[in-house]
């Protein structure tokens, strides 16, 4: 049961409504003087506008999750004590349960606003996280690799590969692990992007794992069955 100095806190944030939508004002103006970037993305089907390079990674590393349902950017527009405008950085699903997420530098955010933050979600269902921006960082190699399977299943989307991804499942039922090399042949780009989009989508759908090994994606890369 709440105490009543914690029902306070609750009702010190206020919010018209907790569907998260993209917060976008001013963008273009945003985009001059910040530090922004804009990016499709498949569980996000709007064009993200994220506030920083972290955010885009962020961004990327839960399109990476296959438990991960969807996310939205600057998702939700609350009042703090009834004058402070606060929007979180990231709204996200993740097996069922949901997420509201603030990146900062070491993970620092102000107490006085991370309390009744805290305990307005609670109330609602979902978790409040502060996430430093330097654990976001030491994934920066895999979220650039994932940024590049999202594109290009993005430029791929209205590409039949259903029958290429069947295909490519059986074979890795035969033998568990390959390298992209053994996929793809670089001689034959045509059948070879179809190879490729089929094995990024059964990789996005969590049916096939990537192991990066913190390089950049290549032939070499190692592909394997999940279990």
């Amino acid at each position: 049961m709440y105490e009543l100095k914690n029902i306070k806190r609750v009702q010190s944030v206020t919010s018209n409504t907790l569907l998260p939508v993209q917060q976008v004002r001013s963008a273009s103006k945003i985009l001059r003087s910040a530090d922004c970037y804009q990016q499709r993305f498949i569980k996000f089907t709007d064009i993200g506008i994220f506030h920083s390079y972290s955010e885009l990674l962020h961004a990327s590393l839960l399109e990476a999750d296959p438990n991960v349902s969807s996310f939205t950017p600057q998702p939700l527009s609350l009042l703090i004590k009834g004058k402070r405008r606060y929007v979180p950085d990231c709204y996200y699903v993740k097996s069922g349960k949901r997420y509201v997420v603030e990146l900062k530098p070491s993970g620092d955010f102000n107490e006085e606003l991370k309390v009744p933050l805290e305990l307005f979600f609670d109330y609602h269902n979902i978790k409040f996280e502060v996430i430093s921006n330097e654990s976001i960082l030491e994934n920066e190699m895999i979220a650039l690799n994932w940024l590049h399977i999202i594109r290009t299943l993005i430029s791929a989307v209205l590409e039949n590969t259903e029958t290429e991804e069947i295909g490519l499942w059986e074979e890795f039922l035969l033998e568990q692990k390959k390298t992209i090399g053994d996929i793809i042949s670089i001689g034959n780009r045509i059948n070879g992007r179809a190879r490729e989009i089929s094995l990024f989508r059964l990789v996005h759908r969590g049916k096939l794992k990537i192991d990066f090994n913190d390089r950049e994606i290549g032939l070499d890369t190692e592909v394997s069955l999940c279990k």
